[in-house]
C-alpha cells in the first residue's frame, strides 16, 4: 500500500459529552458522491466505548489513491428491486439497494458484476431506525437466497447496531468534536449445499453531523471454515477526504496494479514496490472463501501473471501482503 501522513495543524478540543443526532440527511440519498482512502490495518483497533471519549487516529498511514462512492436513484434490473430510494454501483460491477426514509435507513438487495444475479432480500435489513442519539440501539432480522456455483445459497442473520460513543475524533487531516460512535455487528448463517458457513462483521462509524458520511469506517470480519479449520480474518479501514492540508509519502510502501481488470483467463500484478521482503499473494471471493494462494512471491519481480481461467464469474478479492503489511484489491473475472 502507499503509505502518506496527512500534515494537520494543532487543534486543542474540550471533551465535551454533547453528541451527534443520526437522521435520514445524514445518510445516502441520490446524487451523493463519498470520497475517501484506505489505510493500512495492521494493528488499528476502534478503542474504547463510553460518552467523551478521546479517539486518536492521527498515526494512520494512509493510501494515496482516492476513492469514490456515487449514489443515485433507483435503478431498474431483473427481477425488480421494490421500493429502492437510492443505489450504489453501477452496471458493470453491479449495484446494492437501499431505502432511505425518515424512519429507517434499509438494505434490500445487491446484484453482482454485470447484474447476472440480481438478488431481493426476502426480509430485508434494516440499518438502523431515526433519529437515533447515543446510547440507543436497534435490530432486525433478513434473509435472501443467492447463487454460487450454480448452487443455491440460504443466508439468514441478524443485524445489531448501537450509538456507543460519543467524544471527539483526532484523524490525520484534523480533529472533530462532538461526534457519535456506530457499531454494526452483522452475524450470517451461509448455508451451500449441506455446508454451513457464519461469517460476522463488526463495524464501527464516526459521524459528526456535518459531513454526511462517515470520517471514519473501520471494520472486521470472521469467516467460519465450512471444513473445520481456522476461520479467516479480514480488516477494512478507511476515512473520508475532507480535504488535508498536504500529503507526504513515507517510505516502506507497497503497490500494485492489476490488468486488465475486469479479466478473463489472466490477471497481471504489477508491483510498485520500494521495499524488498517476504510477499505473499492471495485471491478470495466475496464470501471469505480462499481461491488462490501463492506464498513464495519473489518481491524483486515487477510483475506477476496469474491463471484465473478456473474462477467462476463474479467479485474477487486480490491482496498482497509483505512486511506484515496488506493492500486488497478489487478484481472482476468476466
Amino acid at each position: 500500500m502507499k503509505k502518506i501522513y496527512l500534515l494537520i495543524a494543532f487543534i486543542s478540543l474540550a471533551t465535551s459529552s454533547k453528541s451527534q443526532t443520526l437522521n435520514t440527511n445524514h445518510f445516502p440519498s441520490p446524487g451523493d458522491v463519498y470520497n475517501y482512502f484506505y489505510t493500512d490495518t495492521l494493528g488499528i483497533l476502534p478503542g474504547a466505548a463510553g460518552a467523551a471519549q478521546e479517539w486518536n487516529f492521527e498515526d494512520l498511514n494512509v493510501d494515496t489513491i482516492l476513492q469514490t462512492d456515487t449514489y443515485t436513484g433507483p435503478v431498474v434490473v431483473n427481477p425488480p428491486i421494490a421500493d429502492q430510494t437510492v443505489t450504489l454501483g453501477d452496471s458493470l460491477q453491479g449495484y446494492n439497494f437501499y431505502k432511505n426514509t425518515a424512519a429507517n435507513y434499509t438494505m434490500l438487495g445487491f446484484s453482482d458484476s454485470a447484474n447476472i444475479n440480481v438478488v431481493a432480500y426476502s426480509n430485508a435489513m434494516t440499518m438502523l431506525t431515526f433519529p437515533f442519539s447515543f446510547g440507543n440501539t436497534s435490530s432486525d432480522n433478513f434473509a435472501f437466497t443467492t447463487i454460487f456455483q450454480a448452487n443455491n445459497v440460504d443466508v439468514t442473520g441478524t443485524i445489531n447496531t448501537t450509538a456507543d460513543g460519543s467524544g471527539n475524533l483526532f484523524l490525520p487531516q484534523g480533529a472533530f468534536n462532538n461526534l457519535i460512535r456506530l457499531k454494526y455487528t452483522i452475524v450470517a448463517n451461509i448455508t451451500v449445499l449441506f455446508f454451513n458457513i457464519v461469517q460476522t462483521q463488526n463495524i464501527y462509524e464516526w459521524y459528526d453531523g456535518i459531513n454526511k458520511f462517515p470520517l471514519l469506517h473501520i471494520e472486521t470480519i470472521n469467516t467460519t471454515d465450512p471444513f473445520g479449520g481456522a476461520p479467516t480474518n479480514d480488516k477494512v479501514v478507511y476515512l473520508a477526504a475532507t480535504g488535508p492540508a498536504g500529503i507526504k509519502t513515507t517510505q516502506n510502501k507497497i503497490d500494485f496494479s492489476l490488468a486488465p481488470n475486469p479479466a478473463h483467463e489472466n490477471v497481471n500484478i504489477k508491483f510498485n514496490n520500494e521495499v524488498i521482503g517476504q510477499t505473499k499473494i492471495v485471491i478470495t471471493n466475496t464470501l471469505g472463501q480462499l481461491v488462490f494462494e501463492n506464498n513464495k512471491v519473489d518481491s524483486k519481480l515487477s510483475n506477476l501473471n496469474i491463471n484465473i481461467s478456473n474462477l467462476n464469474k463474479g467479485v474477487y478479492f486480490v491482496s498482497v501482503i509483505q512486511n506484515n503489511k496488506t493492500i486488497t484489491k478489487k478484481l472482476i473475472v468476466q
